[in-house]
């Protein structure tokens, strides 16, 4: 009696551990754990970026969004837009970079044989009523000085010719400075919301000589 009970005891144990492996459940396809993935198989939703470009730029090393065009001036030639008003510059007329952020376009006009200077034309588009920007361009020439005014129309447009000769002061144009005789301002003021006005100053003799020019530019205009 004595060497039967540690047997009863051992096979006690050994029911205790079947019974308890027994009640747990086998794993499903819901609760079996994913196996890991291997780097090859991680992949990402963002494209890869190639060598030197830097973060926000597209795969080609250029931002997406940019303005292709930006930094670059309109040729002569062109039809820029200003506001939604387009104008063909002549082939003679050599864009320039504007001066400051009023200019829509400047444009250097070559100057006449034996004139010293080259006339500028000036594209803006700025508020005031048309009378009140002449009494301030008469007032950039020295002593009495007459505009003459012209009235046209092109297309659906209205524009106001106004042309000033005498003696310029050199206010309003990039790089003249000190007094000019004998120099005109040619001035075409597209009558849009605001206005557009396209100024051609220079020597007289200069003016002259671009006002063919000047007047197929004019006839160029197209509102929106």
């Amino acid at each position: 009696m004595r060497m039967r009970t540690p047997l009863v005891l051992v096979a006690a144990v050994a029911l205790a551990t079947l019974a308890s492996a027994c009640s747990k459940p086998e794993p499903t396809k819901d609760t079996a754990p994913a196996p890991s993935a291997s780097a090859s198989q991680i992949t990402t939703a963002f494209p890869a970026i190639p060598p030197g470009a830097m973060p926000g730029m597209g795969a080609g090393g250029a931002d997406p969004h940019a303005d292709p065009h930006a930094g670059m001036a309109a040729p002569a030639g062109s039809a820029p837009a200003a506001g939604g008003l387009t104008w063909t510059a002549p082939s003679g007329w050599t864009s320039m970079p504007n001066p400051n952020t009023m200019r829509k376009a400047t444009y250097k006009v070559p100057r006449a044989p034996g004139d010293a200077d080259d006339a500028e034309m000036a594209i803006t588009q700025v508020g005031g009523d048309i009378d009140s920007n002449v009494t301030r361009w008469v007032g950039q020439f020295e002593g009495t000085v007459t505009p003459k005014r012209t009235e046209l129309t092109v297309g659906a447009l209205k524009v106001t010719i106004v042309e000033i000769t005498g003696t310029f002061g050199g206010g309003g144009m990039g790089g003249s400075t000190g007094k000019k005789e004998h120099w005109t301002m040619l001035t075409a003021i597209a009558q849009t919301e605001p206005a557009h006005f396209f100024k051609l100053i220079g020597p007289e003799k200069t003016v002259n000589l671009a006002r063919r020019d000047f007047d197929k530019f004019v006839h160029s205009f197209k509102a929106p």
